[in-house]
Formats: C-alpha cells, structure tokens, sequence
C-alpha cells in the first residue's frame, strides 16, 4: 500500500483512492478486542434510573458490537442482569 501512494502524483488526488486506503487500513489495524470489550461493558452495564432510554440504546449496540443476537435468551438475560 505504501508503495503505490508513493508512486502517486498530486494531481492523483481522487477520492475514490483515499476510499481504498482506508478501506486497507482498516482492513490491517482492525480492532481485534472489539467484542471482548463489548462483552465485558454488557455485563458491567446497570440500569441508572431515570436513564431508560439510554439504556436500552447502550444495551442494544453493546449486544450488537460483541456478536450476540438481540432474540438470544442469553441476550434477553444480559439484559434483565442489568436492572435494579
């Protein structure tokens, strides 16, 4: 990757080649603990009153984030865990 933007010029300056570089970056340097630390903020996340909504939301994208299916009985447990 390295080697082909070195060998572009300024007038190379495309869009579509900056759209490739960080699709390869991301590819490379991708996070690899992502759902490991999603896992653990799911059982760490606690129902604040009066924060329902918040909740819910952080509660949906943590379960999506570690891999879990939201209809998954354990999915339905992490969730019921979380309230007082």
């Amino acid at each position: 990757m390295g080697e082909w933007l070195d060998g572009l010029q300024a007038a190379d300056n495309i869009p579509a080649v900056w759209d490739q570089f960080l699709a390869e970056f991301v590819t490379q340097y991708q996070d690899t603990q992502k759902e490991q630390r999603a896992r653990a903020e799911l059982k760490a996340l606690k129902l604040k009153w009066p924060e329902v909504d918040q909740y819910a939301n952080n509660f949906e994208r943590l379960i999506r984030v570690a891999g879990y299916n939201l209809a998954n009985p354990e999915s339905i447990e992490f969730f019921i865990e979380g309230l007082p």
